[in-house]
């Protein structure tokens, strides 16, 4: 959910490509391993015998999903307009500080709503939740694509890329189906 409002708040700020400064690293940094501590220690809750550094809790989960989301929307978004386009802007994603915080305002809003379970709010969140896995696939396997095509640095403007990002969306189809239908021939279930 934390790329659901990172990627768009983000993507119009002219395809810039630098990278923020240290402090803002730092942050986002932060962000990351606390999303990656957090998944570990959920995880060992799996293995038997093995007890998790404290009892996982899924508002946890949730919070440092949302905030893994800010950080991972700064790193896929300058990759992107680093390869894509013939015209990048040198400054930062997130150069401003106010930018970061707005952020981390709409994480709270959109884990609030979440935590406050309201039924009629369940599929727009899953919905997106699950339309965001596709779009992210589909910015990484285009940015794929087209290094594969050789194809770096050609677009103007994001129609000219329309097969380019239609073949980075086909294969991120392609791939949650081939997981889909590995997960149905391991378990034998949906």
């Amino acid at each position: 959910m934390g790329l659901f409002f990172s990627l768009p708040f983000l993507f119009f700020k002219r395809k810039r490509t630098g990278i923020p400064s240290r402090l803002k690293i730092a942050v986002l940094s932060l962000f990351c391993a606390a999303f990656i501590v957090d998944g570990i220690n959920s995880s060992l809750t799996l293995l038997p015998g093995i007890e998790p550094f404290y009892q996982p809790d899924n508002r946890l989960r949730l919070i440092t999903g949302l905030l893994f989301g800010i950080s991972l929307a700064n790193l896929i978004l300058p990759l992107w307009h680093q390869t894509l386009w013939t015209e990048a802007e040198p400054r930062p994603v997130l150069d401003r500080w106010i930018d970061l915080v707005v952020l981390i305002l709409m994480a709270a809003a959109v884990g609030t709503l979440i935590l406050l379970d309201i039924p009629f709010l369940y599929y727009p969140i899953a919905i997106s939740s699950t339309g965001m896995i596709f779009i992210v696939l589909g910015m990484i396997y285009t940015l794929l694509w087209c290094i594969i095509l050789k194809k770096e640095n050609t677009l103007h403007h994001l129609r000219d890329g329309i097969r380019i990002l239609s073949i980075g969306m086909i294969t991120a189809i392609f791939q949650v189906g081939m997981m889909d239908f590995a997960r149905l021939m391991i378990t034998k279930s949906w």
